[in-house]
């Protein structure tokens, strides 16, 4: 049976490793600058990892160059079947908790967004595994304040257009309308705590 692969944005072969004078490791991402250091590769790893996170959640005009280059970079990369079993679970998991929540369609989001109440629309994709870790998030947090919001969600691989209309450069994406206007959004997956902050402070703004 042949092995089941996936593709990955080829970081790690675009990333120079230098060992330091001093013995400090030092990994160098040229596409968004950044640096990594650490007393060993896998600290410097760790510390690249971070920032490299932190650039993308926080600096628009870098996760505008990476969606850029990414495309450019892809690789296929084998899974373990340890893999294999949690992309399966993370799948199931995510298509649970996003049953409640209706997929839009170009002939049903306007009148989707249209209402009083604000209604956060998520635009994701079934290959998105941020979008998939967010599922289960936002469910949690809808259940908290179903009376504050309504959710809805677009699949931007069925129905692109949406995603261009509402120039959605990256998902997971989160935008809150209320009465068809947009109020903030909210780009990327995150810890709950940290999701629900964000929301709460986005409904502040209604």
């Amino acid at each position: 049976m042949a092995k089941r692969t996936q593709q990955a944005v080829d970081i790690a072969g675009n990333t120079e490793v230098t060992k330091l004078e001093d013995g400090t490791v030092r990994l160098w991402f040229a596409p968004l600058e950044i640096e990594g250091l650490g007393a060993t590769e896998d600290d410097a790893r760790a510390h690249f990892r971070r920032l490299f996170e932190q650039k993308l959640e926080y600096d628009e005009e870098a996760r505008e160059v990476f969606e850029k280059w990414a495309p450019e970079h892809i690789i296929e990369i084998e899974m373990s079947d340890e893999e294999i079993q949690a992309e399966e679970e993370m799948a199931e998991l995510a298509t649970s908790a996003g049953a409640d929540f209706p997929e839009l369609t170009p002939d049903t989001f306007d009148a989707a967004v249209a209402s009083a109440k604000p209604v956060l629309i998520d635009f994701w994709a079934p290959w998105c595994k941020p979008c998939l870790f967010a599922a289960p998030v936002l469910k949690e947090i809808h259940d908290e304040l179903a009376d504050v919001f309504d959710v809805a969600k677009v699949n931007v691989e069925d129905h692109p257009e949406l995603g261009e209309r509402f120039d959605v450069q990256g998902i997971p994406c989160f935008v809150l309308f209320r009465e068809g206007v947009e109020v903030d959004r909210l780009v990327g997956s995150a810890p709950k705590e940290q999701f629900r902050a964000a929301i709460d402070e986005v409904l502040a703004k209604l």
